[in-house]
């Protein structure tokens, strides 16, 4: 168990570091009784003595490491500022300019229930592994692995004629005739031949109770490890992460603890984890820092935040106009990116991107 592997890991440093500081202990004693012995003791000299073995810098490296000037870390701060690692591409251009790619760090993207935000991030996951070859692991909690495929099978019959819907493809044969089953059955194998092609990045780990933050660690380090480069983490979503701690009364203490792992997992891979989010119900409709459920550790621990908005849909319910709301931003500016939703096809086009106000996120009237 990764979380266990964890806990001894940290329980072997503590005790070797304490066999260190032992050690120190008995070289102190050890003058003290070779002093002892001796009828003209230099007082003096012992103090010095022991001070020297006491203070001796270079047998407290391990307890304290050094530290480094930033005269000595400049060099090569520079030489990443003249080599810039760019983030994987998201397929969404206008986005991507602004997040500058997704890099290592925690994303989290909050919407209302039914927005589609598990939509959003299949196909975000669907065209990182495809643009970049990078790995991907969706972590799903709420639906199954096959839920998730109809949604990229439908939204890659589009490239063809006559595209299938989602509905189609869970039922296929009703309604149809022979003929029409056939070309339906010919479209979801074209399709099923092109997710094939990026798939190969992408798994998908039905989640429940041992899928904690300390397992999801240990299957990133294993993808990376293999592919040679750090995944994509998608979780879905953060509300129902486990978490196997009972000292947790509330879940706004959870998800606290749930944002400070994920970062942490984020920097130590240097990997993007997206974290899908709940919202309170209260704020459904509005693109501020107050919108995210159990805020406390998202609003101060994520590196972007994002709030999906539905702004229209059409008569029928098979269209949305949606607003990416991205209201924190630490690599950059803060924006809104206006998306169509097809929602027969599971398809977000990304259509404009717009700057967002400081003040709007945090819910002022700018007009005043």
């Amino acid at each position: 168990d990764a979380g266990a592997a964890d806990t001894y890991k940290r329980k072997v440093i503590f005790w070797s570091n304490i066999n260190q500081a032992r050690g120190l202990g008995h070289a102190y004693l050890a003058e003290v009784e070779t002093a002892a012995t001796s009828a003209d003791a230099d007082l003096p000299g012992l103090v010095a003595s022991l001070q020297k073995t006491v203070f001796d810098i270079a047998r407290t490296d391990r307890l304290s490491p050094p530290l480094r000037s930033e005269a000595d870390l400049m060099d090569d701060f520079i030489l990443d500022l003249e080599i810039p690692k760019p983030g994987y591409k998201t397929g969404f251009d206008r986005t991507d300019r602004v997040i500058k790619g997704l890099r290592p760090g925690l994303f989290v993207i909050a919407a209302p229930p039914s927005a589609g935000k598990t939509t959003f991030a299949k196909q975000l996951a669907d065209q990182v592994a495809k643009l970049n070859e990078a790995p991907v692991l969706f972590f799903s909690y709420e639906q199954s692995a096959a839920e998730l495929r109809v949604k990229s099978l439908a939204r890659l019959t589009k490239e063809l004629r006559n595209p299938v819907e989602n509905e189609v493809i869970k039922e296929r044969t009703a309604g149809e005739d022979l003929v029409n089953q056939t070309i339906t059955t010919g479209k979801i194998k074209i399709a099923a031949d092109e997710y094939k092609r990026f798939g190969k990045w992408i798994k998908i780990i039905e989640g429940n109770r041992d899928h904690t933050t300390g397992r999801i660690r240990l299957l990133a380090l294993r993808e990376k490890m293999k592919t040679g480069k750090a995944p994509l983490i998608i979780i879905d979503y953060l509300q129902i992460l486990p978490v196997n701690d009972p000292s947790f009364r509330d879940k706004r203490s959870e998800v606290d603890f749930l944002v400070s792992e994920l970062r942490r997992l984020a920097r130590d891979i240097e990997a993007p984890v997206i974290a899908i989010s709940a919202m309170s119900r209260a704020e459904y409709d509005k693109a501020r820092m107050s919108g995210f459920k159990e805020s406390g550790g998202i609003e101060y621990g994520a590196d972007i935040a994002a709030i999906m908005t539905v702004e229209k849909e059409n008569d029928d319910g098979t269209e949305r106009d949606i607003a990416l709301n991205i209201i924190k931003n630490r690599n950059g500016r803060r924006g809104r990116a206006g998306m169509k939703y097809d929602m027969r096809h599971d398809h977000f086009i990304e259509e404009d991107f717009q700057s967002l106000n400081y003040l709007e996120t945090l819910g002022k009237d700018t007009d005043q």
